[in-house]
């Protein structure tokens, strides 16, 4: 947020942020879902720090700093470690038309990276418990987002709800932070709000891909709190 609107917006995302019951209630429970929050957080901050870098070194250190996050994301839970952040990218590339950061990308080195991390622990437990490949990516990934089996349904608009009242007293700030990016406008327009488009297309993205789940739960939208909370902290700063 400071990077973006300079330092009272970071002061002001800070704020929100850290005052969000929502957040607040995440922080003290004993589950994965905060840290997989902190993880996604990170490589998605690194995917848009890499690019404004511009390439050269400084840039792929964020690029190799989005895949080592990523990774640390699926350890913790997960697909959706990996499956957040490149469709968040992709679809703000494919919108802003900035097909040349894919040239930027250390594809081979990234990629490296990311299994050189992520791929060990799958392969043991693959190996020592011979139903785990099933059960993991199709039982815990597949069916449980597709289907009922978890029983864990809830009304379509159930995470609109969750975030207008966890994000208590800022729900307010939501029309003007979803606001501070650009709609369905010309090519040129969402180049040149192409920043605060990007926080939009994360926040969005995880409400919209939660929401068509058949299972849900709470903790679900942590990942979508944060650049939330650098929109609201925008607004925040530029007075609307």
């Amino acid at each position: 947020a400071r990077r973006q609107g300079g330092a009272p917006a970071g002061l002001a995302a800070a704020a929100v942020l850290g005052s969000m019951p929502l957040w607040i209630g995440l922080a003290r429970l004993a589950s994965l879902d905060m840290a997989v929050s902190l993880f996604i957080t990170l490589s998605l901050g690194c995917v848009w720090l890499a690019s404004r870098a511009a390439g050269g070194r400084r840039g792929r250190l964020f690029w190799w700093g989005a895949f080592a996050s990523a990774a640390c994301a699926v350890l913790t839970k997960g697909l959706i470690g990996a499956v957040i952040p490149a469709a968040v990218a992709g679809l703000w590339i494919l919108a802003t038309r900035r097909w040349s950061l894919l040239r930027d990308v250390p594809w081979l080195s990234g990629g490296a990276i990311f299994l050189a991390l992520a791929a060990p622990w799958h392969v043991l437990a693959s190996l020592r418990n011979p139903d785990f490949a099933w059960f993991y990516f199709v039982h815990e990934h597949l069916l449980r987002y597709a289907t009922p089996v978890a029983d864990r349904q809830e009304p379509w608009w159930f995470f609109g709800g969750v975030i207008v009242l966890g994000c208590s007293p800022w729900s307010g700030l939501l029309p003007a932070a979803l606001g501070m990016a650009p709609g369905a406008r010309t090519w040129r327009t969402l180049r040149e709000h192409s920043d605060t488009l990007f926080f939009a297309i994360w926040f969005i993205f995880i409400l919209v891909f939660f929401s068509a789940s058949q299972s849900k739960l709470i903790p679900y939208v942590g990942p979508a709190l944060p650049p939330l909370a650098v929109l609201m902290g925008l607004a925040v700063a530029r007075g609307i």
